[in-house]
């Protein structure tokens, strides 16, 4: 992203259980990057980031400069889906060890823990739930 063309940035406010379409809402952090050409097309293009707990608005940030082209002729949108970034982020706090290193009965313990300390429903932060 260069200087000269700053992103637009926003939230759009969904529920946490859309399927219920009501209770607790979260905001979804949003950036638009707007096309630098006078031609723009009508459709932009969506990036979402990979991997676990990965924000679209921080991922992409340091590769930017590899869409430039795309960029010149259609904005480009940033998406933190449900979960990351700044889109109501679903953080465990700190374990006293390296998880990889602690034994299945251990490890078990750690994540049903930081499961029971979220502020949220995991199970309405899943892929499909995030593409709906």
């Amino acid at each position: 992203m260069t200087s000269r063309h700053a992103a637009k940035c926003g939230t759009l406010t969904v529920f946490e259980d859309r399927s219920a379409r009501s209770g607790r809402q979260i905001d979804l952090r949003i950036a638009v990057l707007p096309a630098t050409g006078d031609a723009v097309a009508p459709d932009p293009l969506f990036l979402l980031a990979d991997g676990p707990g990965q924000a679209a608005t921080e991922a992409f940030l340091p590769v930017l400069s590899a869409f430039e082209r795309i960029n010149h002729k259609r904005d480009i949108v940033l998406v933190d889906q449900r979960g990351t970034g700044k889109s109501h982020a679903l953080r465990c706090p700190q374990s006293p060890q390296d998880l990889a290193t602690l034994p299945d009965d251990q490890l078990a313990v750690e994540l049903k823990t930081c499961l029971s300390q979220l502020d949220a429903d995991p199970r309405l932060y899943t892929t499909s739930i995030a593409m709906d």
